[in-house]
C-alpha cells in the first residue's frame, strides 16, 4: 500500500470520527444526559494512540476502537432521546 493510500485511510478515519462526534454533540443537546464525556474517554485515548502510531495496522485498529465506542454512545443517546419524547 502506498503512502498516499495510507494517508487517504487516515484522513477518512479522522473524518468519520469527526462526524460521529458531531452526531454525539447534537444528540447530547437534544436529550439531557450526563456522563457522555466519561463514556467517550476510551475513544479519545484510542484516537491519541492512533495519531501517535507509525504503524498503519495499529492506527487502523485504534480507529476501529474509536468507531465502535462512538457507535455505542450514539446508540445510547438515540435511545435516551427517544424515551424522553412525550408519549414514549
Amino acid at each position: 500500500m502506498s503512502s498516499s493510500d495510507q494517508e487517504r485511510i487516515y484522513v477518512g478515519n479522522n473524518a468519520n470520527v469527526s462526524a460521529s462526534l458531531a452526531i454525539i454533540a447534537d444528540l447530547q443537546c437534544r436529550a439531557s444526559t450526563v456522563g457522555v464525556d466519561s463514556a467517550l474517554e476510551p475513544a479519545f485515548e484510542a484516537a491519541r494512540r492512533a495519531r501517535e502510531s507509525s504503524s498503519l495496522y495499529a492506527r487502523a485498529f485504534e480507529w476501529g476502537k474509536v468507531g465502535l465506542i462512538a457507535t455505542r454512545v450514539i446508540s445510547a443517546l438515540t435511545t435516551i432521546h427517544a424515551l424522553s419524547q412525550p408519549g414514549s
